[in-house]
């Protein structure tokens, strides 16, 4: 510092001095590094003042005449009808003005004046055009028509009519209105550094300077009437770019004071719920966001009311502030205007410098004055001069654009993998999943190529809502974009069924090409409430183990959780396998095939009541899963969960193989007499008369070791022993030979009961015999 500076005693300098220095040597090399991005976010926007003119009454006329227009029987006469002048309470920058649509204004017979009295100065007559742009869906009055909002600062204001004077023109004179706003601010809510160089910023995932809604001072209450939004918003990919020009003052030192009256006059005293125009562009070059929504929100610009064609679907409206029928466009607008074009270009693959077919037009190019598609001189004579420039500009910067990288559609789940909720019998809750867009492009809903969907995994569900997309798409999301690392929900409404008492089901996200995306899995639980006929199974008390045809009485506890009282002989419990058929373990006393076991008492909500059942156990040994199901006995709704035991059927009559004598390898033609034992595992005496060993193939075909001593397939071979009680051993000998032809045989030994209430367990035993 000292080297660069000797004129200036630095170390004698005091502290504030030294830090005024300081700051004076980083501004100055700011200048000369770019242009600073600094931004001070505006805080809750100021609230626009508003009023109404009626009836006003008439102060001069240029001809006497016209006064006596109703008695005469003269048609029109030329000149022109002057109001009183009307002062307001207070101050005001902006004013629209509404008129019987019989009084056709507008024309080259007959205007719509106003001027405007400003700290003691009055302006020049001011023509007021007509509106004719309106959303989609919210077309203008077909009574009355408005003018394009004028923005002037003004104290007082006169209007007049000029031109060929009617009757009826005079009759209506009157009824003119005019609602007068005051949307500036007390003091800019911007820092002075964005005073002096226009600072702007970058919103996320755009790399063009943006004044957020929230900066500019957007009344987001302005979009809603109570919690519903008044403008609905649709998406659509663009198609076209559509340029206008506001046709009033470009705000000068608070521009955004003319964005917030824009928006005012648009989204209140015309009803939209919103402001029209997509983006906004004042002479600094500072980009607002426009319309609420973000990138493909369709907004209320450009829709031609004489031929009924609407160009909002597909096309974005960026305005400019001010009235280029007479100001030059600045080259800090154009140039923020072409930067734009070229973004938004590039995210919706559209040439600037291109044409195609759009509506009606067969050619029509993609950048556009609102004067090519509608009968207006918007967007003013200097901007249309300059549209081949702009077009030509946006193409340049759009080559330069960074390519966009290859699509990775991917997502990650944020929120838990359970969701869990609680919806009453009928009606409907709602669901939120959150992810993270972990692709290389942001998410768009209006894009096919990029719209990622949300899917039940179960079909159909049992949570479908008639809201959702359709039986097998759920959502696209909450949001129409989601940038890359950015984080998406999807809300989503359930239907609770009434017929239940929980239900689950899954759900995942799912890529533009149909196919599940890793990670995206979660399932949703719903708790059913206020349920009228509920029940669920509290206990059973059943034997987990029984012997085969065993009679036993389970005791069955039923809760009722509904809010209805349960009547005697209005409820029957029911038992089935777990495919639906009937229980095997239904017995004779059973009332009907599938239990109808019914409750003959009253049970109060809340509620219990036993319940006795018999069973008995099925003639095979095995596993067996048991569903007892609570139903009403008129076949009416009934809320209830499967209760499921699972049981087992045990014979008393068991072996366990001890040991085989069968040597692992043989010569072929080879005989000898095996000794197998088996151990009675079983509560049962083995007799020589009640099992028997037996051996056989692979599938349980003849044996091609049998042996010339066999008399019957398998063998039969009885105990050496006269008997053997359980935990004893009982020998079998067995005679086999060798088949001729070499090879690797499959051989089974079975032990069989000899009589039709012998089941055995656990007999059968298999084993391999190379042949050489």
């Amino acid at each position: 510092m000292r080297g660069i500076m000797p004129l200036f005693p630095y170390e004698k300098m005091n502290k504030r001095t030294k830090g005024i220095l300081v700051f004076c040597a980083v501004f100055t090399a700011l200048l000369f590094v770019g242009q600073p991005r600094f931004f001070v976010q505006a805080k809750e926007g100021p609230k626009t003042q508003s009023g109404t003119l009626t009836q006003a009454s008439i102060l001069a006329v240029s001809d006497p005449a016209l006064m006596e227009l109703r008695e005469s029987d003269k048609g029109a006469l030329d000149g022109e009808v002057q109001s009183t002048i009307f002062r307001p309470s207070f101050s005001f920058n902006g004013v629209m003005a509404s008129w019987p649509a019989t009084l056709q204004i507008d024309d080259e017979s007959l205007r719509l004046e106003i001027r405007v009295k400003y700290q003691d100065s009055w302006s020049g007559w001011i023509p007021l055009s007509a509106l004719h742009d309106a959303p989609t869906d919210a077309p203008l009055p077909e009574d009355r028509t408005w003018s394009e909002p004028v923005f002037v600062d003004a104290d007082e204001f006169q209007y007049r009519i000029v031109g060929t004077v009617t009757t009826a023109s005079l009759e209506t004179f009157r009824e003119v209105s005019f609602t007068y706003i005051d949307s500036r601010s007390d003091a800019r809510q911007v820092s002075w550094i964005e005073k002096l160089f226009g600072v702007r910023r970058a919103t996320a995932g755009s790399p063009v300077p943006l004044i957020a809604r929230s900066e500019w001072g957007a009344d987001e209450q302005y979009r809603f009437s109570g919690d519903q939004e008044l403008w609905q918003r649709t998406y659509q990919p663009a198609e076209k770019f559509i340029i206008h020009h506001t046709a009033g003052s470009d705000g000068g030192t608070d521009p955004a004071a003319v964005v917030r009256g824009i928006y005012y006059f648009h989204a209140v005293v015309l009803g939209w719920g919103d402001v029209g125009y997509n983006y906004l562009i004042d002479p600094a070059g500072n980009i607002y966001e426009g319309r609420y929504g973000g990138d493909g929100v369709v907004g209320g610009h450009t829709y031609n009311d004489q031929e009924h064609i609407d160009y909002n679907q597909g096309a974005i409206g960026i305005a400019f502030l001010g009235n280029f029928e007479g100001d030059l466009l600045t080259d800090m607008a154009q140039e923020s205007a072409t930067s734009l074009l070229a973004e938004k270009a590039q995210l919706f693959s559209v040439s600037p410098i291109g044409a195609s077919p759009f509506r009606n037009r067969e050619n029509l190019p993609n950048i556009i004055g609102h004067r090519d598609v509608d009968a207006t001189a918007c967007p003013g004579a200097n901007i249309v001069s300059s549209l081949e420039a702009i077009r030509q500009a946006s193409q340049t910067k759009l080559a330069t654009l960074p390519l966009p990288p290859e699509p990775s559609i991917a997502a990650q789940l944020a929120s838990a993998p359970l969701l869990e909720l609680t919806a009453e019998a009928g009606k409907t809750a709602i669901a939120t999943a959150r992810y993270t867009n972990t692709s290389t492009v942001q998410w768009q809903s209006y894009v096919p190529s990029r719209q990622v969907t949300l899917r039940p995994l179960d079909h159909p569900s049992v949570l479908y809502s008639n809201s959702w997309i359709g039986q097998e798409v759920v959502s696209t999301g909450d949001a129409a974009n989601v940038i890359v690392n950015g984080s998406g929900s999807f809300s989503f409404s359930i239907a609770a069924p009434t017929d239940k008492i929980a239900v689950q089901s899954a759900f995942a996200l799912f890529s533009p090409n149909g196919t599940e995306m890793p990670g995206t899995r979660f399932q949703v639980r719903v708790s059913i409430q206020n349920l009228e006929y509920a029940g669920t199974i509290e206990s059973i008390t059943l034997a987990r183990a029984t012997f085969l045809k065993h009679l036993q009485t389970a005791t069955v506890r039923v809760r009722n959780i509904g809010t209805k009282e349960w009547q005697p002989n209005s409820l029957m419990l029911n038992l089935f396998d777990v495919s639906g058929r009937t229980s095997v373990f239904r017995a004779s006393s059973w009332p009907a095939v599938t239990g109808g076991f019914l409750l003959h008492d009253v049970v109060p909500p809340g509620g219990s009541v036993e319940l006795r059942v018999q069973l008995r156990t099925p003639a095979a040994p095995g596993l067996y899963t048991n569903v007892f199901r609570l139903a009403r006995a008129d076949g009416g709704i009934f809320a209830t969960e499967e209760y499921q035991s699972l049981s087992r059927a045990d014979s008393p009559w068991k072996a366990e193989l001890v040991s085989r004598s069968f040597p692992v390898a043989v010569k072929t033609g080879w005989k000898k007499t095996m000794t197998v034992k088996f151990k009675n595992t079983g509560i049962t005496t083995w007799t020589r008369s009640s099992i028997a060993l037996r051996l056989y193939d692979s599938g349980l075909l003849p044996s091609r070791f049998s042996h010339p001593l066999w008399r019957y397939n398998g063998g039969k071979f009885t105990l050496r022993e006269k008997t053997v009680r359980p935990g004893e051993i009982g020998t079998f000998l067995v005679q086999v030979q060798s088949p001729s032809k070499r090879g690797l045989y499959k051989q089974i030994i079975r032990l069989e009961g000899q009589k039709k209430n012998v089941i055995l367990q656990n007999t059968l035993y298999d084993f391999l015999t190379r042949v050489d």
